[in-house]
């Protein structure tokens, strides 16, 4: 019976000893109204506060709505002057202490402080402000083709593409569209359709709201004997509405236009320049 006893208190004692360790490897955050959350703080913006647990999953916190943090993790806390400090954090109402590991203890007013991220976060977060010329590209490829046999014998194939690169700062876009159709109802074969669009367009943020754009676009087509249009122009714009479901841009600008049409006949080989307000 006592080695019993002295084997259940092992027990008690280890599982105790397995508690408090796990609680002081998960991030805590306090709530105001008595509430403790445990588990890994993600990233605030300020307003909100994300926290993964293992039980719930991520929950949601309203940020005006924490008292305290208490982090076992490296976090990056950014300041309205636009500094990061990085290290274990513990807060009280009134101010962040970050416990970093070349300055010692960091002070921040709690009310200076826009944003908290975990190493993942802030890795992605330096990925957007400093990002290489392979990063952050989506696009789409959409293609189509008919063919039709009987009374008729008709083939069109359409290729348009699309790519994007946007960033905080600036944002690259680049199109083609490919249209090229043969008709094969009465010998010989004839082609119909044939053009090739291309371009790209560049917009640069002088200001949260204000851009500069600079725009290139090409074009071919056989049938109207084009054998290269030119467009090259820029102006400014301004975001009038910029959130991360919904932009809505207006601009002004100008473009200047060179058309080199293929000669009809030989002697001839017209060529049109213009400048147009955008």
């Amino acid at each position: 019976m006592r080695r019993s006893a002295i084997l259940a208190a092992s027990l008690c004692v280890c599982a105790t000893t397995l508690l408090f360790a796990v609680a002081a490897s998960a991030d805590q955050v306090t709530l105001k109204n008595g509430d403790r959350l445990t588990g890994t703080i993600v990233k605030s913006d300020g307003k909100t506060l994300l926290l993964k647990t293992d039980s719930a999953g991520e929950i949601t916190v309203k940020w005006d709505a924490v008292s305290a943090i208490v982090s076992s993790q490296p976090l990056s806390v950014q300041l309205n002057n636009g500094q990061i400090v990085s290290g274990n954090v513990t807060t009280d109402d009134a101010k962040f202490e970050v416990a970093t590991r070349d300055r010692g203890q960091v002070s921040a007013p709690r009310d200076t402080v826009v944003a908290i991220r975990n190493a993942a976060e802030q890795s992605d977060y330096d990925r957007l402000q400093h990002p290489r010329i392979t990063d952050l590209w989506s696009g789409l490829l959409d293609t189509g083709l008919s063919e039709t046999r009987g009374n008729s014998a008709l083939l069109a194939f359409n290729l348009a593409g699309k790519a994007a690169r946007a960033t905080t700062r600036n944002k690259l876009s680049l199109y083609s569209n490919i249209v090229y159709a043969t008709d094969d109802t009465t010998p010989p074969s004839r082609t119909t359709a044939n053009s090739i669009q291309g371009g790209a367009r560049f917009d640069y943020n002088l200001r949260p709201r204000l851009f500069v754009f600079g725009i290139a676009d090409f074009a071919y087509d056989e049938f109207q004997h084009l054998d290269l249009r030119s467009v090259l122009g820029g102006g400014l714009g301004l975001h009038v509405i910029k959130t991360d479901n919904t932009t809505f841009d207006v601009f002004a600008g100008g473009d200047y236009d060179r058309e080199k049409f293929r000669p009809i006949r030989p002697s001839s080989s017209p060529t049109r320049r213009a400048t147009s307000p955008k």
